[in-house]
């Protein structure tokens, strides 16, 4: 089985793809640097999710393979007021949260139909249930994943294809 884990160059987007490695799994993981990798044993895809022509190539390039696993990690975070924030700010973060993870979903779900197997599990946060101030942009991003992830799997469940979210709270990571 092939997983892609987005993200999955560190924090909980490396321990993700770790779990997966030991799960006998092979990983691909993504990240925003030309020339990065992801954890020992990884394959890598560098991909700017705020840019919608490498999200496109990266949807295609993965169409091409059987992705058997898809977790959706990759994320920014902004906090600004509703006032304070700018619409190229609000745009970037809902692309990046929302766009992304939906156009990559569209990109696995034709083949994990056809093989009548796939796993696909979006990374929200618990401000997709509870927020604070300055948190507006980003509590409605993942809210929209939160959403996007309970119409997806009531459209492709007949198929073995099962769609979930994980909404973690604050992690400890190195950055």
């Amino acid at each position: 089985k092939t997983a892609l884990v987005t993200g999955g160059t560190r924090a909980i987007g490396a321990a993700i793809a770790e779990a997966l490695l030991e799960a006998d799994h092979q990983v691909i993981v993504t990240g925003t640097s030309p020339d990065g990798k992801g954890p020992k044993g990884c394959s890598y895809l560098p991909c700017d999710f705020s840019n919608l022509s490498e999200v496109h190539a990266l949807g295609e390039e993965i169409a091409e393979r059987e992705i058997s696993v898809l977790v959706n990690n990759a994320g920014v975070r902004n906090v600004a007021t509703v006032e304070e924030f700018d619409l190229d700010g609000f745009l970037h973060l809902q692309q990046v949260n929302v766009t992304a993870p939906f156009l990559l979903c569209r990109a696995v779900i034709p083949g994990m139909r056809q093989r009548g197997f796939g796993r696909i599990v979006n990374i929200t946060s618990v401000f997709s249930v509870v927020s604070k101030p300055g948190r507006s942009a980003y509590t409605m991003s993942k809210m929209g994943l939160v959403g996007m992830t309970r119409a997806l799997a009531l459209e492709v469940a007949s198929d073995n294809v099962l769609v979930n979210c994980l909404g973690p709270g604050f992690v400890e990571t190195e950055s």
